[in-house]
Parts: C-alpha cells; structure tokens; sequence
C-alpha cells in the first residue's frame, strides 16, 4: 500500500506559486523604491550648487575637488556644506570649490590639469562613492588616485586631504541584499585609498564607520538626505566635526 503524501502535488505547486508571487512582489516594490529615490536625487542634484567664497585679501586659499558630496548635494542651505562650515570658520578665506555630480576618480585628472599654475594652501578631495556604485577596476582606480594625489601635491603649499567615502552599504537608496556588496566594495576602497594617502604623504580621513556604530545607519531618517544615498544637513556637519 502506498503511503498518503502528506501535500498533494498541486497543494505544492499552489504554495511555490504563493512564494514567487510574494518574491515578484518584493522585486518590484523595491525597484519602485529606488526609482523614487533616484529621481529625488536628480532634483537634488540639480538644485546643488557648488559653494565657492572670493576674498580679496585671503589668508587662506583652498580648492575643494569631488563629486556630490564635495558639492554638497542634499544639504538644505550651501552654508550647510563642507565648504559653506570651512567658509564660517575661518575668516579671510577663498575657496574655490570645482566639484561636479557624478564625478569619479577618473574625472578629477582633467579638473587638475585646467587649473594650471594657481595654488592652495589646502586642497580637500571627497571622492569615490560613485566609483564604488559604478564597479570601478581597483586596478585602475589605485593608477588614477595617484596621478590625482601627485597633482594635487604639486598645487597645494601645504596640506592635501583625502576623505574618504562613508558606508554607501547603510544607504536607503539601494536594497538590503545590494547594500551589504555595495558595504563590502566600500571597505576594499577605503583600502586603496589609505595606501595611496600614505604614500603621497596626504592626510587620509576615514568616514566610514563599523555598522555597529554608524550614526547613517542608526538613524538614516535624520543624517541621509530624501533621496536616501546623500547625507542630508546635519549628516554633513558630522563628517564635518570628523574632519
């Protein structure tokens, strides 16, 4: 006598159908997601403006190069930025602030050239979040950030300064499963980018944090801007005090 199967084949078939249809669901809300997110980001993109301040009489000249976050993007006021704190600290300052959205390691190179013979007692750097969204060659990101490294040092009298790029794997843009390779790629850059620091003699700070204790992921609603991948105001004024 054969046994009775305890679930009939279209019990099962019915029970696989429920599970895919629950993962279908989860794939297209979470693009859904991300779609919105990205479309925030453009208009915040487009709403950023680098904040750069002209003094006739500087004590200090500074050149701020990078992508968004050099910008500034998701920052409510310009004053709010990396830029805009450095201008309120520090009285009789020029910054010249050449950072563009989207930029990556790569773009900075052309950006260096054009300046020309001008220099900077401070050359700050924020880079490498899109190189680690955009799957960028280690290889060829190690060849670029030296040559960046060895120009900024030519134009720079005094000090160079790498940041570099905070946990993009705590970012509520991109899914949970994406965030933890996205988390891992960041952890292999901030590697090639200590390396480089150290052997250009450039001040490197680190932004990225142990998940445990990463103020972004403990509360993403205050220190992430709406498009859920740049910091917001006050996620700014804590790189900043890390500065």
């Amino acid at each position: 006598m054969n046994p009775t199967p305890l679930i009939s084949l279209s019990d099962a078939e019915t029970t696989l159908e429920s599970i895919l249809l629950i993962i279908d669901v989860f794939i297209v809300l979470s693009a859904l997601k991300m779609l919105w997110h990205l479309s925030v980001n453009r208009s915040l993109a487009n709403r950023a403006r680098a904040f750069s301040i002209q003094h006739r009489y500087p004590l200090k000249k500074i050149l701020i190069l990078g992508d968004s976050t050099a910008v500034g993007t998701g920052a409510d006021r310009p004053e709010d930025t990396l830029s805009g704190k450095l201008a309120h600290d520090i009285p009789q300052i020029t910054i010249h602030n050449r950072a563009s959205n989207g930029a990556r390691v790569r773009d900075l190179l052309p950006t260096l050239q054009s300046i020309g013979s001008a220099c900077y007692d401070l050359v700050i750097i924020s880079i490498g979040g899109n190189d680690i969204w955009h799957l960028s060659s280690p290889t060829k990101l190690e060849r670029q950030l030296s040559i960046i490294l060895d120009w900024a040092n030519r134009i720079s009298t005094q000090h160079v300064i790498l940041l570099g790029y905070s946990n993009i794997g705590s970012a509520p843009l991109f899914p949970r499963w994406l965030r933890r390779y996205l988390g891992r790629r960041a952890l292999r850059q901030r590697d090639i980018f200590r390396q480089a620091a150290h052997a250009h003699h450039v001040k490197f700070i680190d932004l990225l944090t142990a998940d445990s204790t990463d103020p972004f992921r403990q509360k993403p609603g205050v220190f992430f801007a709406k498009d859920g991948i740049h910091p917001s105001s006050a996620g700014y004024h804590l790189w900043y005090k890390m500065m």
